[in-house]
């Protein structure tokens, strides 16, 4: 089974559980390089962290969109995983 490493965790993992940079959407990707200014589209995160942006970038949308995230629209956001 073929591995790479998480760039954020440093863990080597089977590639099933990571997403490479270059296939991750330009908002999200933008985040994960705020955190990590080394992130590059070579790299690799892992599913879990994928999911962590992911909810990030929801609830920056939503409070950008609505002003303020309801206590639904963030159990909701808290259920994406």
């Amino acid at each position: 089974m073929k591995t790479a490493v998480c760039h954020l965790t440093k863990r080597h993992l089977p590639l099933n559980q990571l997403v490479l940079g270059a296939t991750i959407r330009r908002p999200i990707f933008k985040l994960i390089q705020a955190d990590y200014p080394d992130f590059t589209d070579e790299s690799y995160v892992a599913v879990g962290n994928m999911n962590t942006y992911r909810k990030k970038y929801l609830e920056q949308l939503l409070e950008k969109e609505l002003g303020e995230i309801s206590v639904l629209e963030k159990e909701v956001i808290d259920s994406i995983q």
